[in-house]
Parts: structure tokens; sequence; C-alpha cells
């Protein structure tokens, strides 16, 4: 009974800081005072946007992609496997064309794409959490005491209609979090598990969830370098570093470390990237910013 009286006290505090927030939304790459300030900013440094939030129109950056994909992933040849891989090599930009206090509007350049991201994820809204056990997590040897919360979504698509119902489509998300405060964003770590099965609804049965997920997929992501500088043109940016890992070892699994900075537009410095399908490399990136036009917000 104590420890739903300390975690419902916990949440309240959270749901009053995330109203505060609302009014002035958090940073992005800001360091929270406490584990119960992070999670209500989850939702605002966990959205689409987020890294586009304290810049106002004009702010832009400027990225160099290369690396080589695997021939046989664009090809219908089934011989493509033993063809070499193919080179990646661009330059683009982003910049930040309109805003409000909900979305962002960018616009690729060279090729004038409009892409629109929302600066809010009502579904990591803090009273949506349910907290667990907290966990000790190593970082740079250092040792933090992490709050730890869970957070399940659930997406259902009406496939169509069967003689004995009609089938949905279910996507549900799992995602845990561990927050703390005094590190960028407050979190050190999330792990989200996507599974996708099927459901029926059934006259007089109501839903009928079928028993085993036909598709998993598992996202780990680690928060691994808190000042990694790094160099772009003539300028050092200072960078917190996450490492992520998609799939399954041993069967597709990619792998990627981020370095982001909140002086940038977009908050993205480098990208580095590998797909590994059982033991073959199928892609390799890298992003890294040339140059970025940060126009603050007032």
């Amino acid at each position: 009974m104590k420890n739903t009286r300390t975690t419902v006290r916990v949440l309240a505090f959270a749901l009053l800081l995330a109203l505060r927030a609302h009014a002035a939304a958090p940073a992005f790459g800001a360091s929270p005072g406490s584990a119960e300030e992070a999670l209500a900013n989850l939702r605002f440094v966990l959205a689409p946007g987020a890294g586009w939030r304290n810049f106002s129109e004009g702010a832009s950056a400027g990225y160099h992609e290369r690396g080589a994909i695997a021939a046989s992933i664009i090809s219908l040849n089934k011989d493509a496997g033993s063809a070499p891989p193919i080179p990646l090599d661009s330059r683009w930009s982003m910049r930040l064309d309109d805003r409000s206090d909900s979305k962002v509007r960018l616009i690729r350049h060279p090729q004038g794409r409009e892409q629109s991201l929302s600066l809010d994820r009502e579904a990591f809204a803090a009273e949506n959490a349910v907290e667990l056990a907290p966990e000790s997590v190593e970082l740079q040897g250092k040792t933090y005491k992490a709050r730890v919360y869970r957070f399940v979504n659930e997406i259902k698509i009406r496939v169509n209609v069967q003689p004995d119902g009609v089938l949905y489509q279910v996507t549900r998300t799992t995602t845990k979090v561990w927050l703390a405060p005094g590190i960028p964003n407050g979190i050190l770590r999330q792990n989200n598990a996507r599974e996708q099965f099927d459901e029926t609804w059934r006259e007089g049965l109501g839903y009928v969830r079928h028993e085993a997920p036909y598709k998993r997929v598992d996202t780990d992501e680690r928060l691994t370098e808190l000042d990694a500088p790094l160099k772009v043109g003539d300028k050092t940016v200072h960078c917190f570093c996450n490492v992520t890992e998609t799939g399954h070892r041993g069967a597709s699994l990619t792998r990627s470390r981020t370095c982001f900075s909140p002086l940038v537009p977009g908050g993205v410095v480098r990208i580095e990237e590998s797909s590994i399908e059982d033991t073959k490399e199928m892609e390799r990136m890298t992003r890294e910013l040339t140059d970025f036009n940060a126009q603050p917000t007032n």
C-alpha cells in the first residue's frame, strides 16, 4: 500500500510539472533537476520535432551523407548478392520554414520536400506511466540510481470483414525508460518492444485476440557519452551520444551511434549506422553535420 501511495504522489507531481511545461516546454538536451521533472518533460523531448523546438524560422542544418548499400536490397536480380555494394554520397539540408506551439514545418533542400513534425507525444504523458522498481545504471564510470517507467501504446487498424467477424491489425509498443537528473533530457536508457498481431471482433464476443504476435522488433537505446567534441567546419561542437540497437543479434541487427547538440537546429550532429543480416553487412551510412545556421527563439 505504501508503494502505491508513493507512486501516486510521484505521478501527481509529474503531472503538475507537465502542466507547467506546456506553458514553457523544456529545451532539448537540457538536464532536469529530478527524475520527476524528467518524466514530466518526456512527452516533449521524445517528440519528433524536439530538436527544432528552440529555433525560429530560417534556422537550418546541412549534412553530408555517405556510405554503401548492398545491391540485393534495391535490386530484383536474384544474383545481385554477389554484386559490389552501391555507394551512397549526397549533400542536403533541412530548414525550419514555419512553427507553432504544436509542430514545426521543415523543408529539405535541394529537393524542396516539406515535412511536418510534432512537438508533443501525448502517449508519453506522465499520467500514462507505470512506475517499476528502480535500477542502477553505469555511465562513464559513474553509477546513476534510475527511476524506471513503462508506457504501453496500441494502434488498431481495420483490415477487412471476414465471415466470422471484422479483422484488425494491432500494433502494440511497450516502452521502458530509465530516468535520472543531471543528464541530457534525463534519459539514461530507452527500450521499445513493438509487436504486431491480429484481433477479430465477433458479434456477442467482442474483440478476440489471436494468441501470439507475428512480428516483433526490439530497440534498445542507451546514453553512452556526455561530452563528445566533434568538428563542424572550423567549430568544435560538444555533444552527448546514444548507441541504439534494433532487431535481434544473430539474425538482423541495425546498430547506430547518434550524437546530439542542443545548439544545432534539429539536434543531430553525427550518425554512424550499420545493418547486418546473419553475418553480412547490408548497409553502412555516416551522416555528419557540415554547417548550421542557428536562429534561436526569443
